[in-house]
């Protein structure tokens, strides 16, 4: 049958028991790729959110700390800051409880033992006022200086935070990282404990940084690298947080002090250097990429060893050159040895620090010890290539032995325009009669020697 122009299609009849609520379902319900992109988008959604609501909870604290806007006493100020700390494990435990929102609920609890640095820190600078007074600290930020306390008051502040602080701190560890809970827990608050120091000179500052900088790496690669369940993203972020008492700590003297102290600057650079040698490459999922941070990480060690030595005095001496490059070299050669791509254009950069330094001195300070430098310099890089079987590195060592014998020859040429002529010709008679005896009877074995070493160096990498 023809259906007339103007009349509408009879749609057909509904199957059976397909009701009106299914129908709508199947209209609401996207289809084809929608449907893949929501499932694929929505996941990421809350995720990103508590992403963004972790970063703002944190500026919130930074700005609390460094702010000038709160204009209350010292103890209301820190229990406003307690006060929200509570908070949010407050949030977390009904994420929880309510909405079995696990996720959620771990972010809260994370970032309330992420604010314990900010607490000791506030904690350490009321001891500070009290102990030290307010007036010999700088008072280069208002944030940085608190009133000094009555020991009634500043006694029983200090035994409420930590009732209230350590069980905090040990429920966000325990939520993140279970197993390594009490470690994790025991050592944030001894790292903590630093900020309680009222020490305020930048180079102890620097000492302490420093002890509690290797204490914390040695602690990271005894206790937590080599367990599986630290390597997740979860437990890289709580092996992290570790170390955030020794960045407020850093951070907070650089501010105050500035450059100041060598020592100071040295342990920024270290820093750094830490930053891009173990921190970056450890996130890195690919491989590939991971010698470049490693990479970078050369030129803050180096840095940092440029300023220790100048806080131990030895620039301006005779062997300034050599006391700041060649323990660079020796640097690059220990960074090299956790590398894989990049390891062998680190041992050469090594190298060429190694015999530049050794020759740079030799040239702007003409000594016999600047002599036996550059010699032992460019032997022990010598021995360095032909261990490791690298022409490069075995090739700039006979340059830097080549330049170093030279001067050998020039110092021996000053000898004959001396008083001790006689024996200067007396020895070269001697030397050049052995050396003739000793190439009439070894001479054709040596070249073949040299030969075969040639062929052996050729094939090198």
């Amino acid at each position: 049958m023809d259906t007339p122009i103007n009349q509408p299609a009879q749609l057909p009849p509904p199957l059976p028991g397909q009701s009106a609520e299914a129908d709508l379902q199947l209209e609401l319900e996207p289809q084809g790729e929608a449907s893949g992109e929501s499932r694929t988008l929505w996941p990421s959604l809350p995720k990103l959110l508590r992403w963004l609501g972790a970063i703002t909870l944190l500026s919130s604290a930074l700005t609390f700390l460094v702010g000038n806007w709160m204009h209350t006493d010292e103890l209301l100020r820190y229990g406003q800051f307690l006060g929200l700390t509570v908070i949010l494990s407050a949030c977390g435990w009904f994420c929880i409880s309510r909405w079995r929102d696990d996720k959620g609920a771990r972010t809260f609890f994370a970032l309330g033992a992420a604010l314990l640095p900010a607490h000791f820190a506030q904690l350490g600078a009321m001891l500070f006022a009290k102990m030290q007074g307010e007036a010999t600290f700088n008072g280069k930020l208002r944030a940085f200086q608190f009133e000094a306390l009555d020991w009634s008051i500043l006694g029983p502040t200090l035994g409420i935070a930590l009732l209230v602080l350590i069980p905090l701190t040990y429920v966000g560890f325990a939520s993140m990282a279970r197993p390594q809970a009490r470690k994790l827990t025991l050592l944030y608050l001894l790292a903590n404990a630093t900020l309680l120091f009222t020490v305020r000179d930048p180079n102890a500052v620097a000492l302490i940084g420093f002890a509690l900088l290797g204490g914390l790496f040695w602690a990271d690669r005894r206790f937590f690298a080599s367990q599986g369940a630290m390597k997740t993203w979860d437990g890289i972020a709580m092996r992290t947080l570790l170390f955030t008492p020794f960045a407020l700590l850093l951070g907070r003297n650089l501010v105050l002090h500035g450059g100041q102290s060598d020592l100071l600057i040295s342990l920024m650079f270290t820093t750094l250097a830490g930053l891009f040698y173990v921190g970056i490459p450890r996130i890195l999922q690919d491989n590939e990429y991971r010698g470049v941070p490693r990479i970078i990480a050369l030129a803050p060690a180096f840095a940092a060893w440029f300023y220790i030595t100048n806080a131990l005095g030895w620039s301006g001496n005779d062997v300034w050159i050599p006391a700041k490059l060649l323990p660079c070299a020796l640097i690059a050669v220990v960074m090299s040895t956790r590398m894989e791509l990049m390891a062998a254009v680190t041992r050469r950069i090594a190298a060429f620090v190694a015999i530049g330094g050794a020759l740079t001195q030799l040239l702007t300070v003409e000594t016999p010890i600047s002599s036996l430098i550059a010699v032992g310099t460019s032997l022990v890089v010598i021995l360095g290539g032909y261990g490791m079987r690298e022409r490069w590195i075995f090739r700039t060592g006979l340059t830097g032995l080549g330049l170093g014998l030279i001067y050998h020859l020039r110092y021996a040429a000053d000898l004959y325009q001396g008083p001790w002529l006689w024996i200067s010709l007396a020895a070269t008679g001697a030397t050049v009669l052995l050396g003739s005896s000793y190439l009439e009877r070894y001479g054709r074995q040596g070249f073949d020697r040299v030969r075969t070493l040639h062929r052996k160096v050729s094939g090198w990498k």
